[in-house]
């Protein structure tokens, strides 16, 4: 599975919580089975008030989950690596991502602090 994909099963899973409104770990564990998108329903039988509840699901969510490939042997919606797994917790890779963008506009920001002239403020 190369970097790519990765990183984009990742920003789908961050973009399928945004546009749901579910919880980090109700996203993780989505599986496929429990996802009607001719009714346009999400069905989470455990829940942390232990309560099972339905999820209507936005056309930006339909849509980004008819573009995801299902792989044979996959449950969930966000595999993870092995098979039968989810996906790993993707705040890493994004507090990673996020710290990356920081240094390169601090390092931007710092260029154009040394071209400016030399004036006593």
């Amino acid at each position: 599975m190369n970097r790519q994909f990765r990183f984009n099963k990742k920003a789908d899973a961050l973009r399928f919580l945004l546009m749901t409104g579910a919880r980090r770990n109700e996203v993780l564990q989505a599986r496929w089975n429990s996802i009607d998108l001719d009714k346009e329903q999400w069905y989470l039988p455990n829940t942390k008030s232990g309560k099972s509840r339905f999820i209507l699901l936005n056309d930006g969510a339909i849509e980004l989950l008819r573009q995801r490939s299902r792989p044979a042997g996959h449950l969930y919606v966000f595999p993870g690596k092995n098979v039968g797994e989810p996906i790993c917790n993707p705040y890493k890779g994004l507090k990673r991502v996020l710290e990356e963008r920081r240094s390169t506009e601090a390092g931007q920001t710092g260029r154009r602090r040394n071209r400016l002239p030399n004036h006593d403020w």
